[in-house]
């Protein structure tokens, strides 16, 4: 996730010098290559496309990436070996169908310093860098016991649909205007509006959630069910009524919406090791499961 935002971020830096720049700059610095080293040289990857074009001269200028693959920095990236003499990229965790960034050039001159883009990617596009999910599993630790299973979390994120965004670029940061939401088989990732990483500095502050989907949400409820019948059964088999519903909301609590479970996260800190916590955090299992029983055999 931290490459893939960091991307946008260096596409957008490249769309402002563009609008400012002459003909011959526009031709130099869209070329294929000279595009894989800028972003090589800006992010710790190593990149690869295989088609630009560039609508600057309108009413709606734009930049069109397509077959954008980012990989491990190797020793290609690092010795600045022409794209045309690269082997192709077969192990890359973030894959771009299309990349599209619409400009707002009245706004841009209005305010000076300010720019707003309308960013499209293209239906096919996945994502699996999976730093900030180990981070949300290893805080999910404490259901592991229940059945809560979220290894799904480790597959990669795959675009069902072309997904559209608004930012806002202003003095090294990078906001979202709306939110952006991305769906997938398994689940779906949303980022709040207002999420913004800060391209001097690495710093971020994502507001997000993964929302699972029904089949996978089931899965996890069924679990859960079985795991309170199980803590429950000595007292239930002794005649003593326990509030199964009770522990389950409890457990829960913030973490199902319309029968399907989500997990709202909070990231911040330096992008390259974020500080991930959960924005509702689930209370200890056995002090949930012990009180209710406790409850019963008054």
């Amino acid at each position: 996730m931290k490459t893939f935002i960091k991307v946008l971020i260096v596409l957008g830096i490249l769309a402002i010098v563009v609008m400012l720049g002459t003909n011959y700059f526009i031709s130099r610095i869209f070329q294929r290559d000279a595009i894989v080293k800028v972003v090589e040289e800006n992010l710790n990857t190593r990149f690869d496309l295989k088609d630009v074009s560039v609508n600057i001269f309108s009413t709606s200028p734009s930049i069109k990436l397509k077959d954008i693959k980012f990989a491990p920095r190797d020793k290609y990236a690092d010795d600045q070996i022409d794209a045309d003499d690269r082997p192709e990229i077969t192990s890359e965790f973030v894959y771009l169908s299309e990349l599209k960034l619409n400009i707002d050039i009245a706004h841009l001159f209005q305010s000076g310093n300010e720019v707003i883009s309308e960013i499209v990617i293209g239906k096919g596009s996945s994502i699996s860098d999976a730093k900030t999910l180990d981070k949300l599993r290893s805080s999910l630790a404490v259901l592991s016991k229940t059945g809560f299973d979220l290894d799904i979390l480790s597959g990669k994120i795959e675009l069902q649909d072309d997904v559209e965004v608004k930012t806002l670029f202003v003095d090294g940061k990078i906001s979202f205007l709306e939110d952006l939401n991305l769906e997938a088989t398994d689940y779906d990732l949303a980022l709040a509006k207002d999420s913004w990483f800060d391209i001097e500095d690495n710093s971020h502050k994502f507001h997000g959630n993964f929302l699972l989907s029904k089949e996978e949400s089931e899965k996890i409820l069924e679990n859960i069910d079985k795991y309170i019948d199980e803590k429950t059964s000595k007292a239930t088999d002794n005649g003593y009524s326990v509030d199964k519903n009770n522990i389950k909301d409890k457990l829960l609590s913030g973490l199902v919406k319309d029968d399907r479970i989500i997990i709202d996260f909070i990231s911040e800190g330096n992008i390259n090791d974020p500080n991930v916590s959960l924005s509702s955090a689930p209370e200890s299992l056995e002090k949930i499961v012990e009180d209710a029983v406790k409850e019963a055999l008054k």
